[in-house]
């Protein structure tokens, strides 16, 4: 597990230091840093999956992320002689690429610093998922890709859409998922293509997933079912664009979640996309026993209900055995720095009560400001 992060000087941070949890979740008003935060880890994947040029520096443009150039890379206050950081900690282990302050109107940019072997961090190699708040809209078929599915175990190849999870579940379906993650009616039923319609079913009720492999076609279709439980038969078979839009923007979030190792770690930039507050918590539910599994979560959030239903999971952790430990949890807040053009990222803490200390003013504060003017 990544246990530490620092970013110098990139983007809107000057300096930043972040001690990393298995679930790290980041929240503040737009921008103020939070995606620059992810985004600085998929450059580093970004260039390592160039493989030869990940040995000289860094690629700004790519299918993960496109940056423009390298002097948007730096923070508005770097100059000449300044270096932009970013460090990584693994156990006792540090890692660090530094680039220097030229060439800003090129794509790539050599490194003047870079660690000598980085492929036990899960950011290089397979045990890695991005899904970006960028998903792909509800459609009934999805494209192939037998390289990233099967041998580089990928959701996603561009910008994190997820458009590869319908042919990643139909190759995987068979996948035995640890008892750790399964959902806790379904515990009997081992396989992922189960345990996606048992979570997904939390988001929509009795909703069951139809993949189908066309071969002519090489794509792979996805359609949707609802089981009616008082008549024991399944409706008619719906396309995507006909069912709720949070139904294909959660799908790829959970097949990345439950087909993880432990020891992955993935990357989610607004989990509770299109999804109603009772969604929202129970996907809260499986992130908090991947956490505790053992699959490290960073995630960038602009809702109340992933806040609370993190410590509602921490408050079952402590009463029941089951959820997140308060301990695992690490929640920053970025805001705008008085003293410059750049951010500060404030901790926000989980108190043995599940209650929060050290929340800053904006900290989810605007259902309280506005009862208070409901009330006058």
């Amino acid at each position: 597990m990544i246990t530490e992060m620092q970013l110098t000087n990139f983007k809107a941070h000057k300096n930043t230091k972040l001690a990393l949890g298995s679930l790290t979740v980041l929240v503040g008003v737009n921008g103020m840093g939070k995606s620059s935060t992810i985004q600085a880890l998929l450059l580093l994947r970004q260039s390592y999956l160039s493989n030869e040029s990940f040995n000289n520096g860094l690629i700004v443009n790519g299918d993960l992320i496109q940056i423009g150039k390298v002097g948007n890379l730096f923070n508005i206050e770097a100059n000449e002689v300044d270096l932009l950081n970013i460090s990584l900690k693994k156990g006792n282990k540090n890692f660090k690429w530094s680039i220097k302050y030229e060439d800003t109107s090129k794509d790539f940019v050599l490194f003047n610093r870079k660690p000598a072997k980085v492929s036990e961090i899960p950011l290089f190699n397979e045990k890695f998922q991005y899904i970006s708040s960028h998903r792909i809209a509800p459609t009934e078929k999805h494209v192939k890709n037998d390289l990233f599915v099967e041998l580089k175990k990928q959701i996603s190849q561009t910008k994190g859409q997820g458009e590869l999870a319908a042919h990643f579940l139909s190759h995987n379906r068979n996948q035995e998922i640890p008892i750790e993650l399964r959902h806790p009616n379904f515990k009997e039923n081992p396989f992922l293509s189960d345990q996606v319609n048992a979570w997904m079913g939390e988001i929509s009720p009795n909703i069951n997933i139809i993949i189908r492999n066309d071969e002519i076609g090489n794509v792979i279709t996805l359609r949707f079912r609802f089981e009616q439980e008082n008549l024991n038969t399944y409706t008619p078979e719906f396309i995507p664009e006909n069912v709720g839009y949070g139904i294909s923007q959660v799908l790829p979030v959970i097949v990345a979640v439950l087909s993880a190792q432990q020891g992955s770690l993935i990357l989610l930039e607004n989990p509770e996309l299109h999804l109603h507050p009772n969604g929202q918590a129970k996907l809260v539910e499986l992130l908090a026993k991947a956490a505790q599994y053992g699959i490290q979560i960073i995630a960038e959030t602009h809702s109340d209900h992933i806040i609370n239903g993190i410590l509602v999971q921490c408050k079952r952790f402590r009463t029941e055995g089951h959820g997140i430990n308060r301990e695992h949890v690490k929640i920053y807040y970025f805001d705008r720095s008085e003293k410059g053009h750049y951010v500060e990222a404030k901790e926000v803490f989980i108190l043995e009560n599940e209650k929060i200390t050290n929340a800053p003013k904006g900290f989810f504060d605007q259902m309280r400001k506005d009862y208070r003017e409901l009330l006058k």
